[in-house]
């Protein structure tokens, strides 16, 4: 449980922003370590390779740093059951028809539409009907854990919404109504969720963290079965390219 006997919320259990940055920099001391050894086994190395990654994780530290920088702005939210991996491909989405009408709720506005227009064979009246878009299943739920309900927020965020404008609206939006909530304690805060922008910044730190304890694994003779040391290296550098954007966007 993640209430206290004081009534005051732990988080020691929890999936935070900050849980994440001390996770990514243990990863980074690990992966340092592992490179180092390298160096003492004796082994057969591709020079070129290890210093590209010497660099990639010199960044990656670097950008730790402004994460870490974030984490006592970043307040904590009541912990929720998240999924962790809220994407497209582990939603199933259902429609239902219903006729359109004007007095539509800001909710069935913003589902996905189609309008449908029929004709009768007696008459050339047009009648239109509006699909709802809902989600029917989730699917994949191995990697749940008990979190800030941002992070599949974020998800949803950088994996549905088509540019940053949308993920900018999906996000207020979402403020708006935990501001709503009968749960809600803090109604005076202009925006409980803080801003996106140092949110974008951890997950592209966890894409950059991710490629690089595969290719650590790939400079170790592990055998990635979907991936070539290519691939993952220009994933790396498109990672390390929007990280940058992101960064500047904060300043």
């Amino acid at each position: 449980e993640c209430g206290g006997s004081d009534g005051k919320d732990n988080f020691d259990n929890v999936f935070t922003y900050s849980k994440m940055v001390e996770l990514y920099q243990f990863a980074w001391k690990n992966m340092m370590a592992n490179l180092s050894s390298r160096g003492t086994t004796g082994e057969v190395e591709e020079v070129g390779e290890d210093s590209w990654i010497k660099q990639c994780l010199q960044r990656l530290r670097e950008a730790l740093v402004i994460l870490e920088g974030h984490c006592a702005g970043i307040p904590n939210l009541q912990p929720v059951l998240v999924h962790m991996d809220l994407q497209p491909q582990n939603l199933i989405f259902c429609k239902s028809n219903h006729p359109q009408n004007s007095g539509s709720t800001r909710k069935e506005m913003m589902t996905t539409t189609a309008e449908v227009t029929t004709r009768s064979d007696n008459a050339a009246s047009q009648q239109k009907c509006q699909y709802d878009i809902s989600v029917f299943s989730v699917l994949d739920w191995e990697d749940t854990a008990w979190a800030d309900p941002r992070f599949d927020l974020l998800l949803l965020c950088r994996k549905v919404c088509a540019n940053l404008e949308q993920a900018q609206f999906l996000w207020s939006e979402y403020a708006r109504e935990m501001a709503r909530g009968d749960d809600c304690n803090d109604r005076t805060a202009g925006n409980l969720l803080g801003t996106i922008e140092p949110w974008l910044q951890l997950e592209t730190v966890h894409s950059i963290t991710t490629l690089l304890l595969q290719s650590m694994d790939l400079l170790n003779g592990a055998r990635n079965p979907w991936e070539t040391k290519e691939d993952l290296w220009g994933k790396l550098q498109r990672e390390f390219s929007r990280w940058e954007e992101r960064r500047v966007a904060h300043e």
